[in-house]
């Protein structure tokens, strides 16, 4: 059984290409489709098709020629230039705690707090209800980021998700923007308004309100 000792390419789809490309000069029609076919069979069987007990995890690998076993997977195939699985663990849902404040710390419980951090992008979910009271007239600024994020993505303007403030007492409920106002709080600003949430509404956090929200970021 002959193997080609070149994969076939679009120029060999030009007559009288494909055989010579494929296994030398001096090779009749018949002989090369002969060929193929064996090579055809002699691939099913490293894969183990058609046999009553199939070859487990075989993989077309290596150089194929000749009498060249193909491979199998197996362990330390997938090393740690690929995926591993400390690197899939590092991707998993990771809980933190947040804080809030509103001119001073303002106590809460952590319905739920998550980030999932892949490579420099953070993913976070959150959801913080207050116990405590705040400051009115004073900005609702939401602490603890578990990674710090890139100074260009800080700022004013810089908006990195949407927020649901709501206001216990009246049931209001606020859409905002999330501010990265510094590496490591954030800050809302209600749609509608133009400073941030507790300056403008001046409102202040007050047991039962709760903030959710969800961001994504890159991490500095």
């Amino acid at each position: 059984m002959a193997t080609p000792t070149t994969l076939p390419t679009l120029a060999d789809a030009v007559p009288g290409n494909l055989l010579p490309d494929m296994f030398g000069t001096g090779v009749s029609h018949s002989e090369g489709i002969n060929e193929m076919i064996d090579d055809i069979y002699n691939a099913w069987a490293k894969l183990g098709i058609g046999a009553s007990t199939a070859t487990a995890n075989t993989v077309l690998r290596g150089t194929g020629a000749g009498t060249t076993a193909f491979g199998q997977v197996v362990d330390g195939d997938i090393t740690n230039a690929t995926i591993t699985a400390a690197k899939i663990a590092a991707t998993a849902w990771t809980a933190f705690t947040p804080t809030l404040t509103q001119s001073g710390s303002v106590t809460l419980t952590v319905n739920y707090a998550r980030y999932r951090a892949v490579g420099k992008v953070a993913n976070l979910q959150v959801m913080v209800t207050a116990t405590g009271a705040g400051t009115v007239s004073n900005a609702v600024i939401l602490g603890g980021i578990p990674s710090a994020v890139e100074p260009l993505q800080t700022g004013a303007s810089r908006s990195v998700g949407s927020a649901l403030v709501v206001d216990a007492s009246t049931s209001v409920h606020y859409q905002a923007n999330i501010i990265t106002f510094s590496s490591t709080t954030m800050r809302f600003i209600a749609s509608g308004y133009t400073n941030y949430w507790g300056v403008d509404p001046a409102i202040a956090l007050a047991n039962g309100d709760s903030i959710s929200f969800s961001v994504t970021y890159e991490i500095a």
